[in-house]
């Protein structure tokens, strides 16, 4: 279900309160994303912050999704996003995505990974599906490569 978007009246720009009511509606789509086989492998304890860039005109924002991600390891991992909304869109900029055995982060359509089993980098088209994370389900599933997808 779509929220009632609120969009400043006969102007070409949006709104503060447009621009957060899409990106909390990108946070609940996050929710669905099963990111191994267990049922409960999953984004949890979803919050999202959006920010003005001052001087921006038309307007812009910036924002950020934070998550702790439940897999199947001895503690929560946690998931950081940046976006931007810019063109009437929001953009995924880049994140990181920490773990008790290693670090992923983020730079649009580009990873690289620290752990304790080696570091690698690639780009995301290329990344084999063993690479289970979930700025990548983020990417492709939610944004159309890291693009919003709106009407």
């Amino acid at each position: 279900m779509s929220p009632q978007l609120v969009r400043d009246s006969g102007a070409e720009h949006f709104s503060l309160a447009e621009a957060r009511q899409r990106l909390e509606a990108i946070a609940e789509a996050m929710r669905s994303i099963r990111l191994c086989s267990r049922p409960n492998c999953r984004y949890r304890d979803i919050s999202v912050e959006v920010r003005p860039i001052a001087g921006a005109e038309p307007p812009e924002y910036e924002g950020r999704i934070d998550a702790a991600i439940d897999r199947p390891s001895g503690s929560l991992d946690r998931a950081h996003y940046r976006l931007r909304f810019r063109g009437g869109r929001w953009q995924l900029l880049g994140g990181e995505e920490v773990s008790d055995v290693s670090s992923f982060f983020f730079e649009g359509d580009t990873y690289e990974v620290f752990s304790a089993y080696g570091s690698r980098k690639g780009k995301l088209a290329d990344a084999s599906s063993s690479l289970r994370v979930g700025y990548r389900e983020l990417y492709y599933r939610v944004f159309d490569r890291g693009q919003e997808r709106w009407p």
